[in-house]
């Protein structure tokens, strides 16, 4: 199995640009900390490293060769916080437009989803995409109206994908209200019967059984 590749550290920067003022060379430098060579040249050269032969026209030399650890760390944070690859669905353009127009017809992402993918068009959209992309939007009215034109519009959600789906569950609470429901039923079918005369066996989860055909009834 390869070794899983890891991001340079700042600690790492700061050895780097120590052992360049001591005048290591790149390929000690990579076999010093343990990574790949083209990994500390690349580190170098996207950081205004420059090697010892070049040397500069007019004034000091700089140091460590022109890198810094604290620069070179600074930049990786923020080309880290910057996404790749850009969202499909953003607030405002063609794809967010049609979402909203299914939530206004009153579509589920579920739905919109379906209907996407149906079209001459296809448009491969999750609907885990359509509900992250609402409930991550900035609090305020446009945020309050997306979650309403939900059917469920609740102010947060647990996605499934953490958990169990709770799809077609009947809560506890409906189930203790029907059996009680069933029970009253029960006991009024059964007095009815013994008013009639009719020996019967009347308990939840059994069969009813009496004497005499009921079909009349």
């Amino acid at each position: 199995m390869t070794k899983k590749y890891t991001h340079i550290t700042l600690s790492e920067r700061t050895l780097i640009q120590t052992q360049l003022q001591l005048g290591f060379t790149p390929a000690a430098i990579a076999e010093s900390l343990g990574r790949h060579r083209s990994s500390i040249t690349r580190e170098l050269a996207r950081n205004g490293w420059k090697p010892a032969s070049i040397v500069r026209s007019v004034g000091h030399p700089a140091i460590a060769g022109g890198y810094s650890s604290s620069q070179a760390n600074l930049r990786a944070k923020k080309l880290s916080a910057i996404p790749r690859v850009q969202r499909k669905l953003a607030i405002g353009n063609l794809l967010w437009a049609r979402v909203n127009e299914g939530l206004q017809q009153g579509l589920s992402p579920e739905q919109i989803a379906g209907t996407l993918s149906r079209m001459n068009e296809p448009i491969q959209l999750c609907h885990e995409t359509i509900y992250q992309a609402i409930y991550v939007m900035p609090k305020g009215k446009l945020r309050t109206e997306m979650i309403a034109l939900l059917r469920f519009g609740h102010n947060k959600r647990r996605p499934r994908s953490r958990g169990c789906d709770r799809r077609g569950q009947i809560p506890t609470v409906l189930i203790s209200a029907l059996l009680t429901l069933l029970n009253a039923w029960c006991l009024v079918i059964g007095k009815v019967i013994i008013s009639k005369g009719l020996p019967i066996v009347l308990k939840w989860g059994h069969w009813l059984s009496a004497k005499r055909d009921l079909s009349h009834w």
